[in-house]
């Protein structure tokens, strides 16, 4: 089955297809423009609160979502994590509006913590360890921590014993998605500091927590990160780097203001390997894609990429491609031929920067070495 490509449609289409560091400056632009307004709506919503002389609003008790039932395998998921875009373009603000981490290997995964209890979700909301609770040093993850019965919320990827936060939703019950991404990451630095967090595990915690390593982007940070520089504690697989901006809100789904950039030197896995037997780049590049109810093709992000109407809809499916056309006008696979449907556990589809990069990648077309992330940065 060969697949029609989606129709050139708008300027806003091509916005999307990822073609320039314009058209990315726009899109995390207009990001930042909508969580601004989102914010503003917060402060007045309590200014009048306070001009009305009543109280402020109560803090947001934030609950993770339960994880999707068996029957909606075959339905969109709703996103529970924020998901980095894959950096297919050096952002012309990276000094000073960015931050840098290295992002160790492991399993992402939303912790929540309560009574004493903790239980991990993935990303696509199926229940880690079987659903089974265990123990974490976090607020309320351990009957140590568990003083008072509010929520935390950690976003954070598991390696080995250890808990990495790469970010903060909810402390203690006080919602925090609201809050800057520097907030975020200053709260949590202070209050894993104030609680000892990054011991190691013990009988009273299955598992550790320490908050992942950040800094302002500079031309040393980022080798510092790219090198692993001993800031990993206790992990020595690296899966490249992770990029926030400072000012951005937590939200869950794909966003253009978390970016994830890797190569050989500081991954294992620079491109989606399917059979541990096989060289990956020697691999058929493996897309995954939904039909939506209408018959079309979509990323996980929503770029439509053409035809699906003779497909099972509300599905997940498999594609081989042989690469992607990052001079068109409108998003555009090469050589794509049908792989068959994904099975029900498969929740997620791909994003398109995922596509692009990957795609890159393999056929020696990389859009951003560690060398053009580094070129305009200070020193220090």
């Amino acid at each position: 089955m060969e697949v029609q490509p989606a129709p050139h449609r708008s300027l806003k289409a091509r916005d999307r297809a990822f073609l320039s560091e314009r058209s990315h400056a726009r899109r995390r632009q207009a990001a930042l423009d909508r969580q601004a307004g989102a914010r503003r709506q917060v402060r007045q919503a309590a200014l009048d609160h306070a001009a009305a002389g009543q109280a402020p609003p109560e803090p947001v008790q934030v609950h993770a979502p339960p994880p999707p039932p068996a029957a909606r395998g075959r339905q969109a998921v709703p996103h529970i994590v924020e998901h980095p875009e894959w950096m297919v373009s050096v952002p012309g603000d990276l000094h000073p509006s960015w931050s840098v981490a290295p992002r160790p290997e492991g399993q992402r995964c939303l912790v929540r913590c309560r009574g004493g209890r903790s239980q991990a979700l993935a990303p696509d909301g199926r229940p880690l360890f079987g659903g089974q609770a265990f123990t974490c040093a976090a607020p309320g993850g351990s009957p140590a921590t568990a003083s008072v019965d509010q929520l935390t919320i950690l976003d954070c990827i598991l390696q080995g014993a250890r808990l990495y936060i790469v970010d903060l939703l909810a402390w203690k019950g006080y919602d925090l998605v609201n809050a800057t991404r520097q907030f975020r990451h200053y709260w949590m630095v202070t209050k894993a500091d104030e609680m000892h967090m990054s011991s190691a595990s013990s009988p009273a915690h299955a598992y550790a927590v320490c908050v992942l390593p950040s800094a302002p982007c500079t031309r040393q940070a980022v080798w510092q990160a790219y090198h692993g520089a001993g800031l990993l504690q206790d992990a020595p697989v690296q899966d490249g780097l992770l990029f926030h901006h400072v000012d951005a809100l937590y939200e869950p789904g794909y966003t253009p203001l978390t970016l994830v950039w890797k190569d050989a030197r500081c991954s294992t896995h620079e491109v989606d390997s399917f059979d541990a037997g096989d060289v990956a780049h020697q691999q058929p590049h493996l897309v995954v894609l939904r039909c939506t109810a209408d018959g079309r093709l979509q990323t996980a992000d929503g770029v439509d990429l053409g035809d699906g109407a003779a497909l099972e809809r509300n599905r997940l499916h498999r594609f081989t491609i042989g690469g992607v056309d990052i001079n068109a006008e409108a998003p555009t696979l090469l050589h794509c031929e049908y792989a068959g449907a994904c099975s029900p556990a498969k929740r997620l589809a791909h994003s398109w920067s995922k596509i692009v990069f990957q795609s890159t990648v393999r056929n020696n077309q990389r859009l951003v070495t560690i060398e053009t992330i580094v070129a305009g940065l200070p020193d220090q």
